[in-house]
């Protein structure tokens, strides 16, 4: 998702029609709610979710909110790519200790919750 976020701000600064922005856009924001949906989820099943993890995950989903709504208020390409790629930066946050997590939950022999 970061990956899609940062090509979205170059994309903004680039000039690419609104339009298509915020649909790209909208399916990051989707699937960073999702993400966040099933990160609570399994937080509420799993000491293995970090409390880490949920924080940096919610900075993510801020960042990303953000950035959509400047993008459908019309900011300037040169504003919204600022924006996304403040974005990509706390989603890549987020991986780390997501990440860390996922590797303990693997090596614990009582892991619930995560796949």
């Amino acid at each position: 998702m970061a990956r899609q976020q940062e090509q979205l701000g170059q994309q903004a600064r680039q000039g690419a029609g609104q339009q298509q922005l915020r649909g790209q856009q909208g399916a990051v924001q989707q699937g960073v709610e999702q993400t966040a949906q099933r990160m609570e989820q399994q937080a509420q099943k799993s000491a293995l979710i970090s409390p880490n993890s949920q924080r940096a995950m919610d900075a993510a989903k801020k960042a990303v909110d953000q950035a959509t709504k400047e993008l459908n208020e019309g900011a300037t390409g040169q504003q919204t790519q600022r924006s996304m790629q403040v974005a990509a930066d706390a989603l890549r946050q987020a991986a780390a200790p997501m990440s860390r997590d996922r590797e303990r939950a693997g090596s614990s022999q009582s892991a619930s919750g995560l796949p």
